[in-house]
């Protein structure tokens, strides 16, 4: 949102962003001739087993936006407070710090292309950002009238028989949650299938209760097996089953289905025109969708 701002108002920023296609704005990288460099960075280690740096502590921000603070990496941070400590730390080398506490109490809503009140919060920091940069916020507000948000976030990727399809990055508790509340916003009436694979068994074990609780507004909830990453070997002794047993205590309508073929199966025997069906997680589940549709 920021770096579309400041390219809106003329500003040519270079840009750095964790993300596919971003609509309004194009491709996630652009190495512009203006003085901002707008960067997207996360407090996960350089390397793990070798340097624990968090990687945005190699940048000296002039401007730090920090939207949210959670426990997303538990196989390189043992708790939240550890997590805040390498915020705080990046925040005391930045020059000037926003984050929701600073805006203020005025809720007028931010014209977008894209819902959910996690969405309106990134624009007013946006705003709030592209202030300090020179930008007025009349200038801000209409250039994210034309932000449709990022690939793999609420990104709708097809329609068959009357049923919707969404592709989503969510993997945290607090994402899924955001994404599906979004989601009942716009589809108050629908019924909405989730279909959630798990990433990493660190993060699936250590948050396996605020999981099992963050698909309330769903109506279906299908959980697949666990997507390992790369950096992780050991299971835990736990499987995508293992939430969905947890996930059943708090939601009456799930299902385990462990690969690709067994969601598929499932999928094609209780979808009906007019639901919506969210794709959601960081592994390949993003690929699942095409042979579905």
């Amino acid at each position: 949102m920021i770096a579309m701002i400041l390219a809106k108002a003329g500003l040519d920023p270079s840009y750095a962003i964790g993300s596919g296609m971003i609509s309004g704005l194009g491709l996630p990288g652009h190495f512009g001739r203006g003085e901002w460099f707008v960067a997207e960075g996360d407090e996960y280690v350089t390397d793990p087993g070798h340097d624990q740096t968090p990687r945005f502590l190699w940048q000296k921000p002039e401007i730090l936006v920090i939207t949210n603070i959670d426990l997303d990496h538990p196989d390189v941070y043992p708790d939240l407070d550890s997590i805040a400590a390498a915020f705080d730390r990046l925040a005391s080398q930045s020059k000037t710090v926003i984050t929701t506490r600073d805006l203020s109490l005025d809720t007028d809503t931010v014209k977008l292309l894209v819902p959910g009140v996690h969405n309106q919060l990134n624009a007013r920091l946006a705003i709030a950002a592209a202030k300090r940069s020179g930008v007025s916020d009349g200038q801000a507000r209409a250039a994210l009238e034309g932000f449709g948000g990022a690939k793999r976030r609420f990104e709708k990727i097809g329609e068959k028989d009357g049923i919707l399809f969404y592709d989503d990055y969510a993997h945290h508790p607090a994402e899924i949650a955001a994404t599906l509340a979004a989601a009942r916003g716009v589809f108050p009436k629908n019924r909405i299938i989730a279909i959630f694979q798990p990433h990493t068994y660190s993060r699936t074990k250590a948050l396996m209760d605020e999981f099992a609780h963050s698909f309330g507004d769903g109506d279906v909830i299908i959980l697949t097996d666990i997507y390992a990453s790369a950096r992780e070997h050991d299971t835990m002794g736990i499987t995508g089953e293992t939430l969905a047993h947890e996930t059943k205590k708090y939601h009456e309508n799930v299902q385990f289905a462990a690969t690709k073929h067994d969601v598929k199966t499932y999928l094609f025997s209780i979808l009906t025109s007019g639901d919506i069906v969210f794709f959601m997680g960081a592994g390949d589940i993003g690929q699942w969708e095409k042979e579905v549709i």
